[in-house]
């Protein structure tokens, strides 16, 4: 990815008659940072350069600044400045047309250095690109499929950390009734994702009030993770529009069932999938318990990537099936890592551990770079669990609160060697400060918590 302007752009804007691009990019939160631009800026001189400040890179859940980490001069050592211009270098392949918006569209891209033209390291989906690449320096193409839920209100808070009603007020996973009493909410939604090109492949309700699921479709990895990102922005953009509440924070009510983001993962070479055993059909290959191992091991390392809100390790409640426990089963949801093999091309790994609230591109990085720490190490799993995971007293758990996830986080080789230390050192930064604004709140009744958790993260997870 270069900063070289990209006229292709500037040309389907023209074909479509388009007169406002939305340009998005994720920061390290998962939240889309960007501005809107007149098409004619780029039809008029498709060399245009469109600049972002940094900071919009830099922000917390309340858009506030990251604090510098101590003893650095800059946020990064790239951004020694302070609020500086960025080149935004738009990815042609994420264009669409916006369906709500009259004669607009989006572009997902990323900021680049303006000098050399190279887009920053550190942000989500250059991390990730850096994974795929690692992916394909061993021989093999990614396959993943993200899986988001989320909870639908009859409105949106009318202050500051109150839970609105959820759409139907009791749990009705799979209700099939339940889902046709709010077939028209519910089709409109699917409709306005398929319009904006986020291709929708079930979709169901879950286990809590107002809570639904969304399944898509396998791609490359980039693709999968910009869809989950466009998922993310078009559920808000819609609920907006039509006076609902939607949140996909990772455990909104203190008790019931939280929303999470499982990713599904194959590897690929030569047109088949590597996972797949064609000597045991319907069992995992050696590639596949390899790329298990390396999830497993380093599942405690990423858990701040997968839980990075203070909300996030309220969703791990034991029997609520959100990868709470270190283990691996075949088509167990209770492990942390369910192996599935229903047909060759379809036999992948699901990590249950992430929750909707983590950056998707991310979740993706994390689980990828381990898997590939599985198979370049030659890692073997353990044994797989057979039945309730969580009744397994002597299998190990993910870290049970921010604090201890992050102190994994910044000692963890793992993570340094596959995101780098700069990355490493400023995400921890901006999640001791999601912990740091907790304590200073001085809340000691958990629904007193809950409220200031609602606050923070109802619209920006």
């Amino acid at each position: 990815m270069t900063g070289e302007p990209d006229r292709s752009l500037a040309r389907w804007a023209g074909h479509h008659g388009l007169e406002t691009l939305v340009l998005l990019t994720p920061d390290l939160n998962g939240q889309a940072r960007g501005k809107h631009v007149a098409a004619r800026r780029l039809q008029g001189d498709p060399a245009v350069t469109i600049n972002l400040p940094d900071l919009a890179l830099l922000l917390d859940y309340g858009s506030y600044p990251v604090p510098r980490p101590p003893g650095a001069h800059g946020w990064w050592p790239e951004l020694a400045g302070a609020c500086a211009d960025r080149a935004f270098v738009a990815d042609p392949a994420t264009a669409r047309i916006l369906p709500w918006a009259p004669r607009s569209g989006l572009v997902i891209g990323e900021l680049a250095d303006p000098a050399s033209g190279r887009a920053y390291a550190f942000m989500p989906r250059a991390l990730l690109a850096a994974q795929v690449a690692r992916a394909a320096a061993l021989g093999y193409t990614v396959r993943a499929a993200l899986e988001l839920e989320f909870t639908l209100h009859t409105a949106p808070p009318s202050t500051p950390g109150e839970l609105p009603p959820p759409l139907w007020p009791a749990m009705r996973a799979w209700d099939v009734a339940t889902q046709a009493r709010h077939a028209a909410v519910l089709e409109d939604l699917r409709a306005t994702l398929e319009a904006v090109g986020v291709g929708i492949e079930t979709w169901a309700l879950e286990a809590g009030p107002g809570q639904v699921e969304m399944n898509l479709a396998a791609r490359d990895a980039l693709a999968a993770a910009d869809e989950a990102f466009l998922l993310k922005y078009a559920v808000k953009a819609w609920a907006a529009r039509h006076d609902r509440g939607v949140t996909f924070m990772a455990q909104a009510a203190p008790d019931g069932f939280g929303n999470g983001q499982h990713v599904h993962l194959s590897l690929w070479r030569d047109g088949a999938n590597t996972f797949a055993d064609p000597a045991r059909p319907g069992r995992p290959s050696a590639v596949m318990a390899a790329a298990c191992a390396g999830l497993l091991a380093h599942l405690d390392d990423y858990t701040l990537v997968w839980a990075p809100t203070t909300n996030a390790y309220r969703r791990f409640q034991p029997g609520h099936l959100v990868g709470l426990v270190r283990a691996w089963g075949e088509d167990n949801r209770s492990c942390a890592v369910r192996a599935l093999a229903p047909t060759p091309a379809a036999t992948r790994l699901e990590l249950r551990t992430p929750g909707a609230d983590a950056c998707p591109h991310l979740v993706l990085a994390a689980a990828l770079a381990a898997a590939l720490d599985g198979l370049e190490q030659g890692l073997a799993p353990p044994p797989p669990v057979h039945g309730d995971a969580c009744a397994e007293p002597m299998l190990a758990r993910v870290p049970a609160d921010l604090p201890a996830a992050l102190a994994r986080f910044e000692t963890s080789t793992a993570a340094r060697r596959a995101l780098g230390a700069d990355f490493v050192r400023f995400f921890a930064a901006g999640r001791r400060v999601e912990q740091t604004l907790l304590e200073a709140a001085a809340i000691n009744a958990a629904a007193e918590r809950a409220a200031w958790e609602r606050a923070r993260y109802f619209d920006t997870a």
